[in-house]
């Protein structure tokens, strides 16, 4: 269980490191130079008075928030899972479990057009951080984490 534990703050660590480099990375170049030439300039897109590299940056801006949020919630619920909340440790299942299938299915490149831009230093990292989330939710529900959460059960019924 302490493992695991330590296996969420890895996968934390790394999960802001995929940020920093999805933020950082040349695909919004690329992908801004893909809509640039889709629309011919930098002039409003449908009169809205948006340009493309304000939606892109809207994007980064919003992937950013959502990251945060997102980080400080799967802290939450590993410190919780560590003090022998069941819940926490369902909770953190299920978001292991959609950030693995989010890395499966290349949620971490940006598309413009049908086109998909990745980057291959942040998708290293989201496969070492999915690996490490398949680690973390098996050392979860071993006898010992379960006996663990068993004890730590009983031991708040009690008070």
């Amino acid at each position: 269980m302490k493992a695991a534990f330590f296996i969420y703050l890895l996968t934390a660590i790394l999960s802001l490191v995929s940020a920093i480099l999805l933020v950082n990375s040349t695909i919004w170049a690329r992908a801004l130079a893909e809509g640039v030439l889709e629309a011919q300039s930098e002039a409003d897109l449908a009169g809205t008075g948006l340009t493309v590299g304000a939606v892109i940056n809207a994007a980064r801006l919003v992937g950013v928030i959502a990251g945060v949020i997102f980080l400080a919630l799967y802290l939450f619920f590993a410190f919780k899972m560590r003090a022998g909340r069941n819940w926490a440790r369902i909770v953190l299942t299920v978001l292991s479990a959609l950030s693995i299938v989010s890395q499966a299915s290349g949620f971490g490149s940006v598309e413009v057009n049908g086109t998909a831009y990745s980057d291959s230093a942040e998708q290293i990292v989201g496969w070492l951080s999915a690996g490490c989330a398949v680690a973390a939710i098996v050392l979860m529900f071993t006898t010992v984490s379960n006996q663990f959460f068993a004890a730590s059960k009983l031991a708040l019924g009690k008070r």
